[in-house]
């Protein structure tokens, strides 16, 4: 007798996140993110955390390191192309405390929680099973320098889309510090 394997019917947006819980992550894209570290140490005040993706699909892995900034980036504009993305579980922003060592840890969870999950939804949607092509979908995976276009505020009223780019197409992005271990 042979079983086939149907993905799950979700019918109600509340039955979502338990029926792309982060452990049905499939064998063949595995994300970790297994550290978070303060970039700026020097800058107590003004330093941000980096958290370390490392990302396997099947025998080719690769680290990137993103600031919770470019998650929550990415994750607004996952929201307008894929309306199940609202029902996760994303870790909110953080004003007080941010730098505190449980914040960053419990953040640290669930961003990796999060991620795993997206990664579920995109596959589900598109059958992606190669690096490239998550990429194209997630650039927040791509090795390349990953951040949000700077724009006046006046701009970012006039345009409801924040707009993504690869670091290094622009002059104005020579500034930011690229990560490449730890």
């Amino acid at each position: 007798m042979v079983y086939k394997k149907f993905p799950i019917a979700i019918e109600r947006c509340d039955e979502f996140p338990a029926a792309m819980d982060s452990h049905s992550t499939t064998p063949a894209i595995s994300i970790w993110i297994p550290t978070a570290f303060l970039a700026d140490p020097q800058k107590s005040s003004s330093g941000h955390h980096v958290y370390q993706i490392y990302v396997r699909i099947k025998d080719e892995e690769w680290n990137v390191y993103r600031r919770y900034s470019e998650f929550y980036t990415v994750h607004k504009n996952l929201k307008k192309h894929f309306p199940m993305i609202c029902a996760l579980d994303f870790p909110p922003k953080k004003t007080i405390g941010n730098k505190d060592a449980k914040v960053v840890q419990e953040r640290r969870e669930k961003l990796e929680n999060y991620l795993r999950s997206v990664v579920n939804i995109i596959q589900l949607e598109n059958n992606i099973i190669d690096k490239s092509s998550l990429v194209k979908v997630l650039p927040i995976l791509g090795e390349e320098r990953f951040c949000h276009k700077n724009r006046s505020r006046s701009d970012s009223r006039s345009r409801s889309d924040t707009q993504l780019h690869v670091a290094g197409t622009s002059q104005s992005n020579a500034s930011l510090q690229h990560y490449i271990g730890l």
